[in-house]
């Protein structure tokens, strides 16, 4: 069984590692390993980012989950819009009126959230992480292990296999 894991883990053909295109396939193999490495890294962090949702409503720490102050909270970028919607239609008086003159003014969510920063609006605002999954740390860590692994063993039998072909045709010609 370590035998045939082992085999499956190597590079094949090594009747062939005095040639140039061998060595220049396996530097490829292992410089594509390593993007698909920070491909995956990336993937499971976004996939795995919790999810936020806002509110001004004063009975809204009675709800699930856990309420946390604006500033305690990773608000990524696509969240400012759901900040800026739920203030807009929030019972907070003028809050309408506030939000629509600053869209009419061409204002993004960003700089419409920095802006409600500033004047203090979003003081009240409280969040809250409804899908965070503690164990989320081990699910990007098995993502990202099983990601690279399968490309690396598609980079040596499949692409590897193929350019060895190409250049050396069969291995019982040798």
């Amino acid at each position: 069984m370590k035998d045939k894991l082992v085999t499956l883990l190597r590079f094949p053909r090594h009747d062939l590692e005095d040639h140039w295109w061998h060595r220049f396939s396996k530097v490829v193999v292992i410089i594509s390993v390593a993007a698909c490495f920070l491909f995956s890294v990336r993937l499971a962090n976004e996939t795995f980012q919790p999810y936020y949702t806002f509110s001004f409503e004063k009975d809204f720490s009675s709800q699930p989950g856990t309420a946390k102050s604006i500033e305690d909270a990773e608000i990524a970028y696509d969240d400012y819009t759901f900040v800026t919607m739920a203030y807009k239609y929030s019972d907070i008086p003028e809050a309408y009126e506030y939000i629509s003159e600053l869209e009419e003014r061409n204002y993004r969510s960003s700089a419409t959230v920095d802006k409600m920063q500033q004047e203090g609006k979003l003081k009240d605002v409280l969040v809250k992480d409804l899908q965070f999954n503690y164990k989320s740390i081990y699910y990007k860590i098995g993502l990202v292990l099983t990601l690279t692994l399968f490309w690396y063993l598609f980079a040596i039998h499949i692409f590897y296999q193929t350019i060895a072909y190409v250049f050396a045709g069969s291995k019982a010609k040798l």
